[in-house]
């Protein structure tokens, strides 16, 4: 459940009911059809390549995204550290 959980607001950062409700509900998020996984007692099978590689897919997009964000705040905040120092030496 930890791997894929940060697809879903809904599971990330915490699932609050049964794990098998929270798997169920990310793979119905993901669009993945009920006959390309199985819930086993501990892990999750997943069928066919393709739907792992759609998972993975999404992951990886996931965290892309978090890390533009993070780049753009570190950005501003330098960009108003040094317009910050301008105007310090301006007076």
């Amino acid at each position: 459940m930890c791997r894929y959980a940060l697809l879903t607001p809904e599971t990330y950062p915490r699932w609050t009911g049964p794990v098998q409700d929270g798997i169920r509900h990310l793979m119905m998020s993901v669009n993945m059809e009920p006959d390309q996984w199985q819930l086993g007692k501990t892990k999750v099978f997943i069928k066919s390549p393709e739907s792992l590689f759609l998972l993975e897919e999404l992951r990886e997009r996931k965290y892309d995204a978090y890390a533009r964000r993070i780049q753009k705040a570190w950005r501003r905040h330098r960009s108003d550290q040094y317009y910050q120092t301008l105007k310090e030496r301006g007076n």
